[in-house]
């Protein structure tokens, strides 16, 4: 415990390489400090070597199989290095252990959307939404995928949502004006680009 405090210490200073040195002597004093060996994964994916982040939370999944920040973690670094098949089948599992988590929901709908499955990104950036109606990046997405769609008059709605939380933004209020030119209504097109 006392080399993972160090670990923490180090790198609450910013020096990523002294804290994994003590973590690895945490681990060589403990192979199962679990601890220890979920912040050697933190560190590891903080200095960009993904492979030796992912062997040390493959570890973990191994001791605490449904712990939802390790499976967060294996989700992630596979996202991050480009395992997309895999990224997906690890959020699909943490989705199975939290499954009203709008954050998980709308990392699926980026993941897919990325890949090119626009009907699974609708349904999860869709399900983000019902879970948590604020996020700009899921007001943004859908907003953005029924004007794709050629039904502007649906995107109105999360483009109004965002307008309300981001009053001085002057992007969602032109995007609405978009919406409105787009469907045919001119008049309130106009008087929305006039506001």
């Amino acid at each position: 415990a006392a080399y993972v405090n160090l670990g923490n210490c180090s790198l609450a200073k910013g020096d990523a390489e002294k804290a994994k040195n003590y973590y690895l002597v945490a681990v060589d004093n403990d192979p199962s400090c679990i601890a220890a060996l979920y912040n050697l994964g933190l560190v590891h994916k903080r200095l960009e070597q993904y492979e030796d982040a992912l062997d040390f939370f493959l570890k973990l999944h191994a001791i605490m199989s449904s712990h939802p920040p390790v499976l967060y973690q294996l989700a992630h670094l596979h996202q991050l290095v480009g395992d997309i098949d895999q990224a997906i089948e690890w959020f699909l599992q943490l989705l199975s252990i939290v499954p009203a988590d709008p954050s998980i929901l709308q990392k699926l709908g980026e993941i897919y959307d990325h890949d090119n499955d626009k009907q699974q990104a609708y349904h999860y950036h869709f399900e983000a939404y019902r879970y948590l109606p604020s996020d700009l990046r899921v007001l943004d997405w859908l907003g953005a995928y029924y004007v794709t769609h050629r039904v502007p008059e649906k995107a109105i709605p999360f483009y109004e949502k965002a307008a309300l939380m981001q009053p001085h933004e002057s992007k969602w209020l032109l995007l609405i004006g978009s919406c409105h030119r787009r469907s045919g209504n001119y008049q309130a097109a106009l008087n929305t680009y006039k506001t």
